[in-house]
């Protein structure tokens, strides 16, 4: 950057002792007078004149002589006169001694010119023996007239800029060099460079323009961001030329700026930030964040501007990701692997009772940790561990359940699943508050103790349809077999124990009697006391089968009599069995205590078939001999014979015969196939004697067949047990 050079306005008494000069010697102007006073010894005066004023010739030489010293030292540039042959330096300024630092023209008149012009290159000039090369070439150099940029030396040595001119006196042999020290020029323009350097290494674009809008300076960003290839294309353009956004806009901010300088140049904007839409030289526009500052004592503007275009991308794109956290029902939080929290969605703040983003962020997630004792404390401990493992644990990627605290300090169950995010130190958990679902949890396990309570109750077909239908449930079924056995001397027996004794053991019998339940499909109807009652509806509703069934139950209660008894022989137990089949009406009734109950003849006829039976035996009706007989079960029937009946009158009556006393053709067939299932040698043998047997007409007796059977009797014993009906 130039600098402009001050200059010291000469005296009036100055100018008249130039001009008397410019008279005496018959000069045309005031600079012959100035080389006069330089080389005095150049000119002659006029010989007329000097014959009029012969006493005032030695006056005015000396005069001049002051006044030629006096305009050479009111001079700020240093000034040398110098032979023009050899460069000896004859006179100096006063600005020469001080810019060198000389105390007397003593010290330099004599000296070279050269002596104080530093040998080398200077702006790309070689400056290699300047002044001999001059010397040489004399009048004809190219440099007069033409000013350099030299290196010169002081009379320390200490070397410094200068830009030197040097000039031939006319008609003499003398040059005059006028030497300008510009160190601080320099100085400004190496400021200049650098900070034009410091602008362009800048990211963002800087334009500068006066109080009129018009562009006098921009930065390399500027060109590029604003796609101009030259400097010269912007410049002295408006900065209207860059302003987008919709129609008349540009024209806006023309009267913006008018506005703005008629305010005094004051404005709320100076030194804020805002968003505009620019637009470059090819027409696109583009969102810029755009700040203002005045420049100090000037009228110039100061405008920053920074494209925001991948800004407001990445804006938008963390705006999207945090509206999809936001969406989740579930609790997302991010951490990094210190444990603090670093972001958090909507369904976060709701779930934990928080108001807004800033009470949590920063926070340590062992705020949230809730439960009995130290688990917060042991959750620090927990990721310290984790950090020492190179964030690394079993729990990344699986879910598990903890308790969590709320920022009231109430405390809830949740499920909690973390990942790690890849690339980096964060961590991301997925937090679901499990209240509901633990409820829900809950009411299931109630909800199942419910319907095992109800199906205890009921069998599990009527409890579905009473479920479904609470109103009246009734049903009517043609044959029903009914079963009713009644604990001999009961009564006699609960008088003489204690009532919970009585309880224990009656819960002993009849919880035996209910395992054997399922293995037929029959359904307990109630317990009366020490009476037991069971029929096939509505689970076994085919007749003969259900029929079977029952009579197989009833043998089995017998059975599991004996088997206490031998346990328990202090107390022997016995019962009577009846059994009937018929009609039946089927229902539940009332709104407590449900009961799916049967009423109808046939029921009273099986309770009348138990209270005229005898102990250990099962008595039927000549229904149930029919039914069981048409279905070829392995069933014999003792007739017992002509029985009153309350209620009916004279009937005959059956008691069912033991099983292994007597075994049907049926059994055996089952039998042998059950033993063709083993290809032991025993089975191979048992296979041959029962095609023998099969040859017979009648069936065998069970002594036939066991005493026929030799090796194979313990083939036989394992085949019964896996036979479940015949067994």
């Amino acid at each position: 950057m130039a600098s402009t050079r001050a200059t010291t306005p000469i005296s009036y008494d100055l100018c008249e002792q130039l001009q008397s000069l410019v008279q005496l010697y018959g000069l045309k102007s005031v600079q012959d007078a100035l080389q006069k006073i330089a080389f005095p010894s150049t000119f002659t005066a006029n010989p007329g004149e000097i014959d009029d004023r012969p006493k005032k010739q030695d006056e005015t030489t000396k005069a001049t002589e002051q006044l030629n010293q006096s305009i050479l030292d009111a001079s700020f540039e240093a000034i040398l006169v110098a032979d023009q042959s050899s460069g000896s330096i004859l006179k100096v300024n006063a600005s020469m001694l001080k810019i060198f630092g000389f105390e007397s023209q003593e010290e330099v008149v004599g000296q070279n010119l050269s002596r104080f012009i530093v040998d080398g290159e200077v702006d790309g000039m070689d400056t290699h023996n300047y002044m001999q090369k001059f010397c040489d070439r004399a009048a004809t150099s190219t440099i007069l007239g033409v000013q350099r940029h030299l290196m010169a030396r002081k009379a320390n040595g200490v070397e410094f800029p200068c830009r030197i001119g040097l000039r031939n006196v006319l008609d003499s042999q003398h040059l005059v060099a006028f030497i300008h020290d510009i160190t601080h020029e320099k100085a400004a323009e190496r400021e200049f460079h650098l900070c034009q350097s410091i602008l362009d290494s800048s990211f963002e674009s800087i334009v500068v323009a006066d109080d009129d809008g018009k562009i006098i300076k921009v930065n390399a960003s500027m060109l590029a961001i604003f796609r101009f290839e030259r400097e010269e294309d912007v410049v002295g353009q408006n900065l209207s030329l860059l302003v987008g956004g919709e129609k008349g806009h540009a024209e806006k901010h023309s009267q913006y700026l008018k506005k703005f300088w008629e305010r005094g140049g004051t404005s709320s904007i100076l030194g804020a930030q805002r968003k505009l839409i620019a637009r470059r030289r090819d027409g696109t526009q583009f969102p810029c964040r755009i700040g203002v500052r005045k420049v100090l004592d000037s009228e110039l503007l100061v405008g920053f501007i920074h494209d925001i275009t991948t800004e407001q991308e990445a804006d938008h794109e963390r705006q999207l990701n945090q509206s999809i956290l936001d969406s989740s029902f579930e609790s997302i939080i991010v951490t990094n692997d210190n444990g603090d929290i670093i972001k958090v969605n909507a369904s976060m703040l709701s779930t934990f009772g928080f108001e807004n983003s800033d009470d949590i962020l920063g926070k340590n997630i062992s705020m949230l940790v809730g439960g009995e004792g130290k688990h917060a404390e042991n959750h620090s401990s927990y990721m310290q561990k984790f950090r020492a493992r190179g964030g690394k644990s079993a729990v990344l990627g699986t879910q598990r359940r903890l308790i969590a605290r709320r920022v009231n300090g109430t405390e809830f169950p949740c499920r909690i699943g973390v990942r790690k995010v890849p690339n980096s130190d964060l961590l991301v958990g997925f937090i679901h508050d499990a209240t509901h679902e633990e409820r829900s949890l809950e009411l299931a396990v109630e909800k199942r103790a419910a319907e095992e309570l109800l199906y205890n109750m009921l069998p599990q077909e009527i409890a579905m349809r009473l479920k479904s239908d609470p109103g009246h449930l009734a049903d009517h079924f043609h044959e029903a077999t009914i079963l009713f056995g009644d604990i001999v001397g009961f009564t006699k027996m609960s008088n003489s124990l204690p009532p919970v004794e009585i309880v224990r053991f009656l819960n002993v019998i009849f919880s035996l009697f209910d395992e054997k339940l399922d293995k037929y499909g029959l359904n307990k109807v109630k317990t009366i006391g020490d009476c037991y009652m069971v029929t096939s509806i509505p689970t076994c509703r085919h007749p003969p089968k259900s029929c079977s069934a029952v009579c197989h139950f009833a043998m089995d209660m017998i059975h599991v009599l004996d088997e206490y008894n031998k346990k328990h022989p202090e107390r022997p137990l016995n019962m009577r069995i009846g059994i009937n089949i018929g009609p039946v009406v089927a229902g539940v009734v009332g709104t407590k205590r449900f009961l799916y109950d049967i009423w109808g003849d046939a029921v009273n006829l099986a309770s009348r078939m138990e209270s005229t039976g005898q102990p250990g035996r099962v008595q039927v009706t000549q229904a149930v001999v029919d039914v069981v007989s048409a279905a070829n079960d392995d069933f014999t029937f003792e007739k017992r014979g002509v029985v009153h009946v309350k209620g009916i009158g004279d009937m005959e009556t059956y008691f069912i015969e033991e099983r292994d006393k007597n075994r049907s053709w049926s059994y055996w067939k089952t039998l042998r196939s059950s033993i063709a299932a083993d290809d032991s040698r025993e089975s191979q043998d048992i296979i041959e004697l029962l095609q023998n047997v099969k040859q017979l007409e009648t069936s065998p007796s069970s002594d036939e067949v066991s005493g026929s059977l030799g090796r194979g009797r313990g083939v036989l014993e394992r085949v019964e047990e896996s036979i479940g009906d015949v067994a």
